[in-house]
């Protein structure tokens, strides 16, 4: 459960991919290695769950031939995203980087760039780090990509964009500045982390999953909406 653009949608039902780790009061595996169930037979979800990683949705181009890091490469940059000073929000292209200088630049914050001092207000007890040897959270396809948009949505992404940059560098020739070419992020309405599908948000990325016999209910920390209501009776 773990848009980045609007291609999120498009491909939900083709790429897979995996974030959701437990955390605090997450469901314990029962003795013997038994599902845990609840009272009336259904598998137990709710808890307090993670999805901080900084594993990116797709696999850089850098790492085109590469699903997993080494154990040692995986140790290395674990080690360089948890040291003091790292700003969360910039490490986040780390495996895109080519170099080591230029790895070092994306994780830095520098001395300069303190207006909201993310190496510090964003720092946690225990700090994001990659959470797995995967190059990326989708498993499916193997190259670790969403699969292209057909010509048509690859057009009507073309015009989005052209829109978005005429109205931000108020470029001729303008379409008329309304809700249609504003993001439903913009509009408060949904974060693009929402989804579907849930992903990894930037920060304050913890998840609570609650569940009756009738219902299941998912309420993420950083969200525009109320909580996530699933009946479980067979309605869509």
């Amino acid at each position: 459960m773990s848009q980045r653009r609007g291609r999120f949608v498009a491909a939900a039902g083709t790429a897979a991919f995996i974030t959701l780790a437990p955390a605090l009061g997450a469901a314990q595996e029962a003795e013997g290695g038994a599902l845990p169930r609840t009272p009336w037979g259904h598998p137990v979800l709710q808890g307090i769950w993670t999805s901080s990683t900084y594993t990116p949705l797709e696999r850089p181009d850098t790492l085109a031939d590469q699903a997993e890091l080494s154990e040692e490469e995986l140790a290395e940059l674990n080690t360089l995203l948890t040291a003091e000073g790292v700003d969360p929000l910039r490490a986040r292209s780390v495996l895109a980087a080519e170099t080591e200088e230029e790895r070092l630049e994306r994780m830095r914050q520098t001395q300069e760039n303190i207006h909201y001092d993310n190496s510090i207000w964003l720092r946690e007890p225990q700090p994001r780090r990659l959470t797995t040897r995967r190059t990326s959270l989708i498993v499916d396809p193997p190259d670790g990509r969403i699969p292209p948009l057909v010509p048509t949505a690859q057009e009507r992404e073309a015009l989005r964009r052209a829109e978005s940059r005429w109205l931000i560098q108020n470029i001729d020739p303008q379409s008329f500045d309304s809700h249609e070419t504003r993001t439903l992020q913009e509009r408060c309405l949904v974060w693009r982390h929402e989804g579907p599908p849930m992903l990894p948000p930037s920060y304050n990325d913890l998840t609570q999953i609650l569940q009756t016999e009738d219902y299941v209910v998912i309420m993420q920390e950083m969200r525009e909406n109320d909580a996530r209501i699933i009946p479980l009776d067979g309605r869509p």
